[in-house]
């Protein structure tokens, strides 16, 4: 795909530097996921199970259903793990040492790491919040973004 003649090929990434000390400043890039045909090849996404109404021949999935609930819940919580690893993985350097992207047992020490690498609650949160940015649509990142576009629009028309 292009546009105006420029091949549209990069995913959209999001450098985040946490600042500490002796400017030895931490710094992070994230880089969207664009597909996730490997997690849900690892991890299909639940399915509700069957019921058969009172008068009905055929039965209707019950997404009512408490397992059912609860896997779909524990299956988007997985997802979201790996899609953190998946996006930090642009982070030049970036070495886990106990959360393996292979190894989803691994993946509830997450926090406990970050927390380990000297990271606080707040940081955690903001580190998050840059995986979520990168491979999503806030509001916020839109209205930077017509922000510059409109600036651009406007240096165009001036010359």
């Amino acid at each position: 795909m292009k546009i105006k003649g420029e091949v549209l090929s990069q995913p959209n990434e999001e450098i985040l530097v946490i600042p500490r000390s002796e400017g030895k400043d931490i710094v992070l890039r994230f880089r969207s996921v664009l597909e996730m045909d490997e997690f849900e090849k690892q991890f299909p996404p639940p399915q509700p199970p069957h019921k058969r109404l009172p008068g009905q021949k055929e039965s209707t999935p019950d997404y009512t259903d408490p397992t059912y609930k609860k896997a779909t819940e524990e299956y988007g919580g997985k997802k979201t793990k790996w899609m953190f690893l998946k996006s930090l993985e642009a982070t030049e350097g970036l070495e886990w040492e106990k959360v393996k992207l292979n190894d989803p047992e691994t993946w509830t020490l997450l926090d406990e790491e970050l927390k380990d690498a000297g990271f606080n609650q707040f940081e955690v949160a903001r580190i998050y919040q840059a995986m979520m940015k990168v491979n999503s649509l806030d509001e916020e990142y839109l209205a930077e973004a017509r922000k510059r576009f409109f600036e651009s629009a406007e240096g165009e028309v001036e010359n």
